[in-house]
C-alpha cells in the first residue's frame, strides 16, 4: 500500500477571514455598529431601540435615586443594591448585550448559532435569572431597609388616600341624570 499523506477536508475555506470574502468570520473586523437595532441600518428599527434603551436608562437610573433618597441603608445594603441593579442591568440591556454581533457572541451557547429560536431561548432564560437573583437580593436586604420601606408605602397610601378624598365629588349630574358618589345610587330625573 502507498503512503498517502493527511489532506485536510475542502469543506471550510481555514483563509475565509484573509481573503476579503464578506463571511460571517470576517463581519466582525469591519467597522459597522454592531448594536442590536443598529445592526443593519434601518430606521424602523433603530428608532425602537433608542426609545427601549433611553426608556430603560431612565428607568435604571430613577429607580437608584429613589431607593436612595427615600429609604435607610445599613452597609451592607449597598452592597446588595449594586448586585441587584447589576442583574437590573444585564435583564433590561440583554438584547443589547446577548444579541449584539460582537466577538464573544460566537462564545455564548445559545446566542452563537445566530437563529430566532435559539436567541429568545436564551433571552427568556436570562431575563428568569436575572429577576430571580434581584429578588434573593431583595430578600437578602436588613430590617432596615425593609421598615423604611413599608413606612415609605404607608405615607404614599395615606398621600393618595386624602388625594383622593379631596378631589371626590359627592354628585355628578349629567341630562337628568345625578349619580351620588358617597351612597353609590343613580338617580334618574332631579335628586
Amino acid at each position: 500500500m502507498a503512503y498517502k499523506p493527511y489532506k485536510p477536508k475542502k469543506e471550510k475555506d481555514i483563509y475565509a477571514r484573509y481573503d476579503g470574502k464578506n463571511t460571517k468570520a470576517n463581519n466582525y473586523d469591519s467597522g459597522s455598529v454592531k448594536l442590536f437595532g443598529f445592526r443593519s441600518g434601518a430606521v424602523y428599527k433603530m428608532v425602537p431601540a433608542i426609545l427601549y434603551y433611553a426608556f430603560m436608562i431612565f428607568y435604571i437610573g430613577t429607580g437608584i435615586y429613589g431607593e436612595l433618597s427615600y429609604y435607610k441603608f445599613e452597609p451592607m445594603d449597598y452592597v446588595i443594591t449594586v448586585l441587584k441593579y447589576i442583574f437590573f442591568i444585564v435583564w433590561f440591556f440583554s438584547p443589547a448585550i446577548f444579541l449584539s454581533n460582537f466577538k464573544y457572541r460566537e462564545s455564548l451557547p445559545l446566542f452563537k448559532k445566530h437563529d430566532a429560536g435559539s436567541s429568545i431561548i436564551g433571552i427568556i432564560i436570562i431575563s428568569l435569572f436575572c429577576s430571580f437573583m434581584t429578588m434573593v437580593y431583595k430578600e437578602c436586604m436588613s430590617d432596615t431597609y425593609k421598615k423604611s420601606v413599608t413606612a415609605y408605602d404607608s405615607y404614599l397610601k395615606e398621600q393618595r388616600e386624602k388625594k383622593q378624598q379631596n378631589t371626590e365629588p359627592e354628585s355628578v349630574s349629567f341630562n337628568g341624570i345625578t349619580y351620588d358618589v358617597n351612597n353609590n345610587k343613580v338617580y334618574l330625573g332631579e335628586a
